[in-house]
């Protein structure tokens, strides 16, 4: 099981809230933490999103993307039986926004991690807000996928 320390965290250069203090904290004196336990950080959902793509191999990106995408295209057509116009749309503009970030991230995939991190990232919100009624749960649940794909 890959573990990551707070070098390989800095390294990944994380937004200026995250010292390397606030990082160290964060692994509570710990050497290292495994993908599991980062996805349990007392830490923001994006922030957890953020550090999970981050550190995630590039050969995992777009087959999680492509989850991602299928989960909102899978919601839309859940939401388009919805007696609200508006939850339709929002729902079937996710699902779109989420299928064409996934073919980002499967295009930088081979050529540059981080744009394919930013693209999942991309994926995995617009997934979760095709969720009208539970974007934040929806979002835990994709990162829970993430963290199962590292394993298979």
């Amino acid at each position: 099981m890959e573990t990551f320390t707070v070098k390989d965290i800095m390294k990944l250069k994380p937004c200026s809230s995250y010292t390397k203090e606030v990082v160290s904290k964060l692994w509570n004196n710990k050497p290292s933490l495994s993908l599991d336990e980062i996805l349990n950080l007392n830490i923001k959902l994006y922030d957890r999103l953020w550090i999970l793509a981050e550190l995630v191999s590039t050969e995992i990106l777009p087959n999680w993307a492509n989850y991602c995408a299928n989960k909102a295209r899978i919601q839309a057509k859940i939401e388009s039986t919805s007696t609200s116009s508006a939850i339709k749309a929002h729902s079937l503009d996710a699902a779109r926004y989420a299928t064409a970030s996934a073919k980002d991230t499967i295009r930088y995939a081979p050529i540059n991690h981080k744009q394919a991190a930013e693209a999942a990232k991309w994926t995995a919100r617009y997934t979760a807000n095709a969720n009208w009624n539970d974007t934040n749960k929806e979002l835990e649940r994709l990162l829970q996928k993430l963290i199962e794909m590292t394993k298979e």
